[in-house]
C-alpha cells in the first residue's frame, strides 16, 4: 500500500490496458475483485495486493460468443505488445515476461434471465441485475482515474459476501465461492492458443522455454 512505484506503474498499465479492452469488445472495463474492494473499503489499494483487478460486462448475446470475444481480447493484447497469461476466468497482462506490475482481466455476461453471469464465481448467491454495473461511472485510485461499478458496494458484496467490511487474511475463493456460471469460460484450446501466440510473439532468447 506504500509501494508508490508499483501503483504508478500497474495504474499506467491499467490506463492502457483499458483502451484495447474498449476497442475489442465495445465496453466500459471497471475495477473489480480486490481492486474494488479497496477501492470501497480501504479508500486505495489492499495492503500487500500484488495486482490490479478489472473486468468488463460483455455485450454479446451468448455464452459461446463471450469467449470468443474474451479470447479475441488476449490475442488483441498480445498484437499490441504486452505479455499475456490465459487462464480460464481472467486474462493477466504484463509489459514483459515476470514483470511484478500486472493487470488482471476478468470477463462478465448477461444471463437469459436477464442478470449479470460472474464465470469466476463469487461469495453471494442472489441474482445481481445489470443496473448494479451500468452505467460505468468514474472514480479515482491512487490518482489516476477508473471505471467504478453504478453501484460499487452492492458488486463487492454480491463478490465477496455480507461481511466484506471485515478484512479476512485467511480468505480463500476454493472454500467460499458458493455460485459460479462457468458457460463463457476459457476452453482449453483457446487458452493455448493464446498461451503459444504469447510464446512465439516474445523477442527470441537463447534460455529454452518452459515447454521445452
Amino acid at each position: 500500500d506504500r509501494d508508490h512505484a508499483w501503483q504508478d506503474g500497474v495504474m499506467t498499465l491499467y490506463g492502457e490496458v483499458d483502451k484495447v479492452i474498449r476497442e475489442v469488445t465495445g465496453s466500459s472495463s471497471f475495477i473489480f475483485s480486490g481492486t474494488l474492494l479497496g477501492y470501497v473499503r480501504d479508500n486505495g489499494f489492499i495492503p500487500h495486493d500484488k495486482d490490479m483487478d478489472c473486468a468488463y460486462l460483455s455485450a454479446k448475446d451468448t455464452a459461446r460468443e463471450v469467449a470468443e470475444e474474451f479470447a479475441a481480447l488476449g490475442e488483441a493484447l498480445i498484437a499490441a505488445g504486452y505479455s499475456v497469461t490465459p487462464k480460464a476466468s481472467c486474462i493477466s497482462v504484463r509489459r514483459l515476461t515476470g514483470s511484478k506490475v500486472m493487470v488482471d482481466i476478468a470477463h462478465l455476461f448477461i444471463k437469459p434471465d436477464g442478470n449479470v453471469g460472474f464465470p469466476f464465481g463469487r461469495v453471494g448467491t442472489k441474482d445481481v441485475p445489470v443496473v448494479e454495473f451500468l452505467p460505468v461511472g468514474a472514480g479515482q485510485l491512487s490518482g489516476y482515474p477508473v471505471g467504478v461499478p453504478a453501484r460499487p458496494e452492492f458488486v463487492v458484496e454480491h463478490i465477496y459476501g455480507q461481511d466484506w467490511r471485515i478484512p479476512d487474511p485467511g480468505f480463500k475463493w476454493s472454500e467460499r465461492r458458493r455460485s459460479r456460471d462457468p458457460q463463457p469460460l476459457l476452453d482449453y484450446s483457446q487458452r493455448t492458443r493464446i498461451a503459444m501466440d504469447d510464446l512465439y510473439s516474445q523477442p527470441e532468447t537463447t534460455e529454452p522455454s518452459a515447454f521445452v
